[in-house]
């Protein structure tokens, strides 16, 4: 007689990057199981629950049936120091950033996961799960250098995988899954004020704005992209 098991799991992680990371704040999840991430990755070969649906889908041939749910918790720390070789006309004055260091403001994700397996037969394994592999949160301060390239970035990113494994022999199985995903992703930048004020001041023979108004994020115009959409991939 079978029984259904359900597990848990808990995680914490603390992800300090560093200002010369492209990707500030950017993480890719790869943690669906305390134990298989107290394992160092060999999971992969040694299913520890249903959550070998995400690190080899084979592996449900070898998992009694279960559910399986879990959370991940996330607090990025980023900062930014300009160097002295920035380029004015993108950061804006010298003497207001060489000696000042920007941080983001913090946040703390937290991202759930679950996972459910059920042995159809003693050689065909069905299962799912719903779970997050990456994501982006995001956000600087309306005085930050780059602010014409980033001010607020949000990715979101939800994974469901229905999956099914064969075992071919007392040492052999193959699987595969559907990753079915929702994306939604959200972008904000400042537009720089001489690119606004251009048209308006290119007929006036004196700008009456003062000299900073040009670098000023007061006079900064913004922009934002909002958008969603659905994808898909396998996973073997």
């Amino acid at each position: 007689m079978k029984t259904l098991r359900f597990a848990g799991a808990t995680h914490c992680a603390l992800l300090l990057t560093g200002g010369g990371t492209a990707l500030a704040s950017g993480f890719s999840v790869y943690i669906a199981d305390a134990a298989a991430s107290g394992k160092a990755g060999v999971a992969i070969a040694n299913p520890t629950g249903a959550s070998t649906i995400f690190y080899n889908p084979a592996g449900l041939s070898w998992v009694d049936d279960q559910v399986q749910m879990g959370l991940t918790f996330l607090a990025p720390d980023s900062n930014f120091a300009p160097g002295p070789v920035m380029d004015a006309a993108w950061a804006g004055t010298y003497a207001q950033v060489l000696d000042e260091s920007y941080s983001q403001d913090t946040g703390t994700f937290i991202i759930p996961h679950t996972f459910i397996n059920w042995n159809w037969t003693d050689r065909i394994s069905l299962g799912a799960g719903i779970y997050s592999t990456y994501g982006l949160g995001v956000e600087w301060e309306q005085d930050f250098p780059g602010r014409y390239f980033n001010t607020k970035a949000e990715l979101k990113s939800i994974f469901f995988t229905p999956t099914i494994s064969w075992k071919l022999s007392d040492d052999w199985s193959v699987g595969v899954g559907l990753n079915i995903v929702k994306t939604e992703v959200n972008f904000q930048r400042n537009i720089p004020s001489f690119v606004i004020l251009y048209g308006i001041m290119a007929s006036i023979p004196v700008n009456p704005l003062p000299a900073l108004a040009w670098n000023d994020p007061m006079f900064d115009g913004r922009s934002e992209l909002d958008v969603d959409d659905w994808g898909w991939g396998v996973n073997i």
